[in-house]
């Protein structure tokens, strides 16, 4: 999923555009190591997984 959205931010695309770009763009699915089969997911899973990222930057390290 990291690849998927640094790709996101590089590209300055919306979830919605970038779960589209995921799903129908060859080379994007070669850049995430996705099979050509990989099923499309949901847009909101790029809002969980920023949130997720953020709260990890947020922790102090050990």
């Amino acid at each position: 999923m990291a690849s998927v959205i640094t790709l996101q931010a590089l590209h300055g695309l919306s979830d919605n555009e970038t779960v589209d770009a995921v799903t129908f763009d060859l080379r994007w699915k070669a850049a995430c190591g996705l099979p050509i089969t990989a099923p499309a997911f949901h847009s909101t899973t790029l809002t969980y997984w920023r949130r997720r990222l953020a709260a990890r930057r947020a922790e102090p390290d050990l």
